[in-house]
C-alpha cells in the first residue's frame, strides 16, 4: 500500500440527516475518497442535531 500524505483523522458530523449533509458534505468526503486523499483509516462519525445535548442556558437563548 502506498505511504499517504494526510494523517487519519476522526471528522464528526452534527445534523447528518440534514439536507446541507446530504447534498455538500456526503458529496465532498465521496470525492475526497475517490481521488485517494482520505487516509484508509480515516472514520467520518454522524448523528441527528436532536441526540446533541446542550447546554439548558444555550437552549433558551435559542429559543428567543
Amino acid at each position: 500500500m502506498p505511504e499517504h500524505k494526510n494523517k487519519a483523522c476522526d471528522f464528526t458530523l452534527f445534523g447528518v440527516l440534514g439536507d446541507l449533509c446530504h447534498r455538500k458534505l456526503l458529496s465532498f468526503f465521496y470525492q475526497l475518497d475517490r481521488e485517494g486523499l482520505l487516509h484508509p483509516d480515516t472514520r467520518i462519525l454522524g448523528g441527528p442535531v436532536a441526540s446533541v445535548a446542550l447546554p439548558a442556558r444555550v437552549g433558551r437563548k435559542w429559543e428567543e
